[in-house]
């Protein structure tokens, strides 16, 4: 194929050669073109005869460059071959042109050259840097990546160990080289390192293919070159060190990717993971031991080289082995025990016979001579392998500490993600020792052993919490593995000291529907847990808990009652009422259940729950879910039937009587609240992020004054920056507080405003929040000159200050859903913020999920035209899309109506009341209200006639269209 590529520029290059012998003018340019011409062509040459060892991507090119510098020479030079005096006259070659054109050949003879030395092999070349080509002049980084990628291809072991850790770097820093080294195919030699190199270049071609497979399609193309044989390969019998890496690289591809999590069990790769956790972990992993088919292992080599002696002296050595293991991590447990805690656990699997125990025979045959046949083989083995092989049992159990630990950290993190929401590879996983494997590292275990081996069965609960068989299979209550998974989770969840601590209660709760009625010893620490300090703890205790309590849950009755006498209502009222955003839902839900199922309890009617739900079900950010809004209807339905319609609560004494209704059972349900779906785009709003107590720090990027010098007043426009930290929407408010004390020595409460940039900030990139301030100045009755503390600390701050920054907040002002709807904007002042947030989304970005169709219709009202803000924007969106954006301002100083009247905003909308009221009775207009107070009566003043015009109420419509969320209104 290359030979081919080739074929046509030597022939070009011959051609100009010829072409430049026979010149007629131009003589001394044409020999000077066809001297490098003919250097060129030598370098074809010698490329073509190496044709088999040339890189092809460069390859392709570079030769598509040169074939089209001598296309472009030959016809310079066919130029010059004219002997005609007419001829000459009417073909004008500049002189530039042949210095243009030599230029050019220098640069593909530099192109060649470079290719050649790239792709000689590992004896050819020189260590000297082999610079970039010309070619690389616009994009240097490619020909670096080229360079290395040829390396892996043809250069010694120790070279292509060097080129692997280059490519390590350039794919963690830069995700589109990570793309490039793929594109340019260095999957293949980086895999084929992995196989075949020396234990560093092995770890570094592992670490890269683990950092280039980060989306679909970067895993898909290593799955496709077979990464999932050669991780295998490397699994059974690679050095351990390389063997961690491989499992990290591992865990990386099937994070994501996760339809390769099949693809790898189906490559036996589950197995080898578990079998390298279970190594110095349980008693018994010698009978999972990995098989080598190479004789690589310690007996494998001794079987291969030494007589028949020798080989029963091994044999004597392995069996002593058996008969003195390791000592167990959980101490007291004798050899039996652990024999039946493995069979039980692979019962599912079918029990396999188990190796009898050596006989004292066995062990009384070693010798020291022995000893000295196996470490002299181990040694000869490590100069093979350049490693102690993991592949065998002696060669592990020499590697250090820290190796060991990492071997099993990873081997924990690739499991983990292997079984994320695949229940093949957990049925797998479950029905190995691995259980058991992850029960003995959460105690024993280190730091990053212990949290990938709690994040591993935080995914397997997950799956088995959704598969009812597997559930059943692996977490039988009686399974010795489950009871051992099960303690350590329960000792960890009652220290409430660890960073382990969420993944446990997440797997506990998972595992909620596999506990007996008897079994409520997790139900105390999780109760404790609500009242952690920690929101995200509190959080994951709830939603545990609920696990345990909702409807799905057979004994739901029975673990309700539990959370009660733990003091669970107390915790959980004190969540609903003061407890942060991500909390209360939970708490909420939680508290819900428990009502639903004990409304006869004592402890629920003390604390008030009752008032409690009341309470929340008139929060409007605690119904949106339609679960919690029907649960909590129902919840309250069943606490006033025992607390309000048929019982009291008698006063000092806790018993129920009866008093002027049936003992019969009531089975009249109460009727059903229909959900209400928002009209708004409120799906993922985030609110409450940050807290007076905790803001987040921005920094100033930007502060302009954007109104003219004889405007009543100063606006400004401000940028901060958030790092993408301040997740808001368009229509939100964010609060800032001010630097500084009160007059009584306290910080200053914050101030909110409104946001006036869209999602994506005004530079685009989410990173950003954009307010409107205008600068508050007056004089008091006193005649004394008073400055707004937040306004002027705002409109006099300087790009690099820092600002504390709250929220975001609100979802009054959301923008709605529909992208035809008609949106009507009314804005004063400054009350322009959350609108120019609108239309910038609406005009000027492009967004894949919404394009607005509608029509935009802007009033704003300001006293004198050189405090009309954003003018040139809107004119702008206006001029673009006129059929989309209408647009008036009302200027109060300087216009005025037929009448005479001042131009308020109000007094601009009479202008078009009757076409204002007919888009008012459609189902998808919407009306927003921001800025001075005094506006919206002026507004209801021109409605009143209209509506009453058609025979209807405008105050009673109005209070409709705000329950649909057509009318929003935030002023001041």
């Amino acid at each position: 194929m290359v030979k081919q590529i080739l074929a046509k520029p030597i022939q070009l290059a011959d051609q100009v050669t010829k072409a430049a012998d026979e010149a007629s003018s131009f003589k001394q340019e044409c020999a000077e073109l066809k001297s490098k011409t003919e250097k060129l062509a030598g370098l074809l040459r010698q490329a073509a005869r190496a044709s088999s060892d040339l890189y092809e991507r460069p390859t392709r090119r570079i030769i598509d460059d040169t074939e089209q510098v001598l296309d472009k020479a030959l016809s310079l030079v066919l130029k010059c071959r004219g002997n005609g005096f007419m001829k000459r006259v009417f073909i004008i070659i500049p002189a530039a042109a042949f210095r243009k054109m030599s230029s050019q050949l220098e640069n593909s003879i530099g192109n060649v050259s470079w290719l050649l030395r790239v792709s000689a092999s590992a004896d050819d070349r020189d260590d000297e840097y082999l610079g970039l080509p010309p070619i690389a002049a616009n994009e240097p980084i490619l020909c670096l990546i080229w360079e290395q990628i040829a390396i892996l291809y043809t250069g010694s072991l120790d070279h292509r160990s060097d080129a692997a850790t280059s490519l390590v770097s350039l794919a963690r820093d830069n995700d589109r080289y990570g793309k490039l080294i793929i594109e340019e195919g260095g999957v293949g030699p980086l895999l084929k390192l992995v196989k075949e190199g020396k234990m560093e270049g092995q770890e570094n071609a592992a670490k890269a293919i683990g950092l280039l497979g980060r989306d679909l399609e970067s895993v898909e193309h290593m799955i496709r070159a077979g990464v999932c044989t050669v991780f295998a390969k490397i699994l059974k019998e690679g050095p351990m060190k390389v063997q961690a890496v491989t499992a990290w690289a591992v865990s990386e591809l099937a994070a994501n990717y996760p339809k390769c999590q099949d693809l790898f069990a189906q490559h036996n790769i589950i197995r080898l993971l578990v079998s390298h956790l279970a190594f110095e972990t349980i008693q018994e992993h010698s009978k999972y031991a990995i098989a080598s088919n190479k004789a690589t292992s310690i007996h494998a080599v001794v079987m291969a080289s030494s007589n028949n002696s020798n080989v029963n002296n091994v044999k004597n050595v392995i069996d002593e082995d058996h008969q003195n293991p390791i000592p167990h991590p959980l101490g007291n447990q004798t050899p039996n025990q652990m024999h039946n805690v493995v069979t039980n656990t692979m019962a599912m699997k079918g029990a396999t016979k188990l190796p009898q125990k050596p006989s004292s025979n066995h062990a009384r045959s070693n010798s020291q001579g022995n000893a000295k046949l196996i470490h002299q083989v181990y040694h000869h083995q490590q100069q093979l392998n350049g490693s102690i092989s993991g592949a065998n049992i002696k060669g592990r159990e020499l590697e250090d500490t820290a190796t060991k630990a990492y071997m099993k950290a990873m081997a924990a993190r690739a499991l983990c993600y292997l079984a994320k929401g695949n229940s093949s590879v957990c049925r797998s996983i479950t029905e190995s020792r691995a259980l058991l494997c992850f029960a003995v590292l959460l105690e024993k275990g280190t730091g990053e052993v212990q949290l990938n081996s709690a994040m591993a069965l935080m995914e397997i609960t997950a799956v088995a919490e959704q598969d009812t068989d597997l559930r059943r299979s692996a977490f039988k209550p009686n399974s010795h593995a489950c009871k051992l998974v099960v303690d350590q989770l329960f000792l960890i969840i009652e220290k409430a000291d660890s960073e382990l601590l969420i993944p446990c209660i997440k797997a506990i709760g998972n595992l909620a529907r596999t506990f007996r009625a008897t079994e409520t010893r997790m139900i105390s620490p999780l109760v404790k847990l609500l009242d952690e300090r920690e929101a995200e703890v509190s959080k994951e205790a709830a939603i545990a808990l609920t696990k345990f309590a909702c409807t799905n849950n057979y004994l739901h009755l029975d673990h309700s009652k539990a959370i009660i006498s733990a003091g669970g209502a107390k915790h959980l009222i004190q969540l609903v009422y003061f407890g942060e955003q991500i909390v209360q839902h939970s708490a909420l839900l939680l508290l819900c259940y428990i009502a639903l199922h004990v409304p006869d309890s004592e402890e629920l009617a003390q604390a008030g729950v009752l008032t409690v739900l009341e309470w929340a079900s008139k929060q409007s950010n605690m119904t949106q879910d339609e679960t919690v809004d029907t649960l909590l209807h129902e919840a309250k339905s069943r606490l006033e039937l025992y607390q309000s319609r048929g019982f009291f609560l008698l006063p000092g004494c806790f018993k129920w009587r009866e008093s002027g209704f049936s003992a019969s059972p009531v089975t009249t349900e109460a009727p059903a609240k229909v959900v209400k779906e928002s009209k708004k785009n409120d799906e993922g709003v985030v609110v409450n992020k940050f807290k007076p107590k905790e803001p987040y720090i921005g920094r100033c990027l930007l502060n302009t004054k954007i109104t003219g010098d004889d405007a009543p007043g100063e606006t400004w426009h401000m940028v901060f920056s958030t790092e993408g930290e301040v997740p808001y929407r368009e229509g939100q408010s964010i609060g800032v507080i001010p630097d500084g004390v009160d007059k009584n020595g306290k910080p200053h409460k914050l101030r909110l405003y409104s946001i006036a940039s869209s999602a994506l900030g005004d530079f685009g990139d989410s990173r950003t929040v954009s307010l409107c301030v205008k600068r508050l100045v007056y004089t008091n009755e006193k005649g004394e000159l008073v400055k707004g503390v937040c306004s002027n600390f705002l409109c006099d701050m300087k790009p690099g200050a820092e600002v504390k920054i709250t929220g975001p907040i609100g979802k009054e002002m959301l923008m709605p859903k529909d992208p035809d709807a008609t949106i009507i904007m009314l804005a004063t002042g400054t009350g322009i913020a959350p609108f120019r947030s609108f239309l910038w989304k609406m005009f000027f970005e492009r967004h894949e999920d919404y394009k607005f169709n509608g029509l935009a219709w802007l009033f704003l009202g300001v006293p004198t035209s050189s405090s009309l803000l954003y003018k040139e924007e809107f004119e702008k969106m206006k001029e673009t899309y006129p059929d989309n954006f209408r647009l008036d301002f009302a200027v109060s100083r300087e216009q005025t109506n037929e009448k005479g009247e001042k131009m308020y905003i109000q007094t601009r909308m009479a202008e078009y009341a009757k076409e204002l009221w007919e888009l008012l009775k459609k189902d998808n207009t919407f009306v927003y209200m921001c800025g001075l107070k005094g506006m919206e009566k002026g507004i209801d003043d021109i409605m009143v006639s209209l509506a009453a015009a058609d025979g209807i109420d405008w105050i009673e419509y109005k209070r409709e269209l705000k329950k649909s969320e057509q009318w929003n209104v935030e002023v001041y």
